[in-house]
């Protein structure tokens, strides 16, 4: 379903600066003298107030507000505030605040900033210096994105085209949603990870990946595993609507048995922040360890995304890492798509779902085909009849790369979206053969159904997140 967007274009320091060269400047050199936690805690909050106020308009307001009234009169009188709301085309807006860019200033200021200091108030000549920090890493990555828009040879012309080619890339590679449902979102991610577990409990092949997991994260089952994340997830909360947030995570009982875990995903107790990885477009340190331990038994929220994505998305990717590991090795990706997608989630919910009509799995086609012509056939994914009416289902699990996102190139973002095409080409063949007669395992002729009666739906069913955020979802709406 086509969704109402709205493009943030990404302020950068030329924007705001435009009398400065940008090229003389040095982030890691602006901001190496402010107190470590200090940094953390306001990047913190930008990351948080990001996730939950989902980029909006007012937050952007919001902090260009408190930034602005902390800077300097000689400061002030450079920016040009109009710069921030764009009037020449409809829905546009100027966005200071944005996943990318956030994540790697976090990642420049673990590295960087000193250790040390009782203060986590910044003055405002080292909040002039961070703001600084941030657009210059913003023009970095505007710039090397524009770079491969040419090297594409595609043009951006149209409100689409400014969305797709020049934030999109921003967005997926960040893994931080936007435009979306959160609650439906979180419940959504939940349930998966709860039929994830489920499936890997049950499957001989697959267990000992799960004993792994728990082993390496020191849970002894997977429903306390997702007992913690959940309790760790929502202690970072709004606080009402001013943009106010929970952003720090305090354990008062250190026997808490969630305090392990959070230590576990602490970047600063797992990775040496001097040689932690910066300037990736994958950010896998932040993913695999999106809190900061400040001591005392209290945590910063690095990502509250791949905090989030904990409970599924991020999970998925991390069993597929562990599975590599493993001796001997597990396949786990064509299995989990196969078994796990297709078969122990699709087929069972959509059999609860159509329990009063005439079902059959892409599974048991094949099995009956084998049986009367010793043949492999799966005519689709699903199929379902409620009387005179067919359900056709194709399930496409296909992702998105990390690799992809990394690359920053507009024709793999293409390519990718072609794959639901063959979804649409598997039903569209189905239809056309039910146009002619029925199939052999539903011969509803026989049963007194006129076929021209029949009414059919075809349904397409894709996995990726990536294709509910706006400018992909344009796309898709549109093939």
């Amino acid at each position: 379903m086509k969704q109402e967007e709205k493009v943030g274009l990404i302020i950068t320091f030329k924007d705001i600066f435009p009398e400065v060269d940008y090229k003389l400047e040095d982030s890691g050199k602006l901001i190496q003298d402010i107190p470590k936690n200090a940094c953390i805690l306001l990047l913190s909050y930008l990351n948080l107030c990001s996730f939950y106020f989902q980029f909006s308009e007012g937050f952007q307001d919001h902090v260009l507000k408190i930034w602005y009234s902390r800077f300097p009169d000689s400061v002030r009188k450079q920016i040009d505030i109009s710069k921030f709301q764009f009037e020449h085309t409809q829905g546009k807006y100027g966005h200071i605040i944005n996943p990318q860019t956030s994540l790697k200033v976090i990642e420049l200021a673990l590295k960087v900033c000193k250790e040390g200091g009782t203060s986590l108030e910044l003055s405002p000549e080292q909040e002039l210096r961070l703001f600084k920090a941030y657009l210059l890493i913003s023009e970095a990555l505007q710039q090397e994105q524009l770079d491969k828009f040419s090297e594409s040879g595609k043009d951006i012309t149209s409100l689409e085209d400014i969305y797709f080619y020049k934030i999109l890339p921003l967005i997926v590679s960040s893994g931080d949603h936007v435009n979306i449902d959160l609650k439906s979102e979180i419940f959504s991610q939940l349930s998966k990870g709860i039929f994830l577990f489920r499936f890997l409990k049950q499957s001989k092949i697959l267990s000992p990946l799960l004993d792994a997991f728990l082993q390496a994260r020191g849970i002894l089952s997977w429903e306390k595993y997702l007992e913690h994340i959940v309790s760790i997830i929502f202690t970072f909360t709004p606080k009402g609507n001013d943009f106010n947030v929970t952003n720090e995570l305090y354990f008062p009982d250190p026997s808490e048995p969630a305090l392990d875990l959070a230590k576990r995903l602490s970047i600063n107790l797992n990775i040496d922040l001097k040689t932690a990885s910066i300037n990736t477009m994958d950010h896998r340190d932040q993913r695999m360890f999106p809190l900061y331990d400040i001591g005392n038994n209290s945590f910063y929220c690095l990502s509250a995304s791949f905090l989030f994505n904990k409970l599924f998305d991020g999970l998925f990717w991390e069993l597929n890492s562990i599975s590599k590991s493993l001796e001997p090795k597990i396949e786990y990706l064509g299995r989990v798509r196969k078994e796990f997608t297709e078969e122990f989630v699709l087929y069972s919910q959509l059999e609860r779902i159509f329990k009063k009509s005439f079902t059959l799995s892409g599974r048991e086609q094949s099995n009956f085909y084998q049986i009367k012509h010793g043949k492999d056939i799966e005519k689709t994914d699903f199929y379902a009849r409620n009387s005179k009416y067919i359900y056709l289902f194709e399930c496409k699990d296909n992702s998105l790369s990390s690799e992809s996102k990394v690359s920053q190139d507009i024709n793999r973002f293409s390519e990718f979206l072609s794959r639901p095409k063959d979804g649409v080409k598997q039903l569209a063949r189905s239809i056309k053969e039910l146009n002619l007669k029925s199939f052999e395992f539903d011969e509803f002729e026989a049963k007194g159904l006129k076929r021209k009666n029949i009414v059919i739906q075809p349904i397409l069913v894709v996995t990726d997140r990536s294709l509910k955020v706006n400018g992909i979802n344009t796309v898709v709406y549109q093939m």
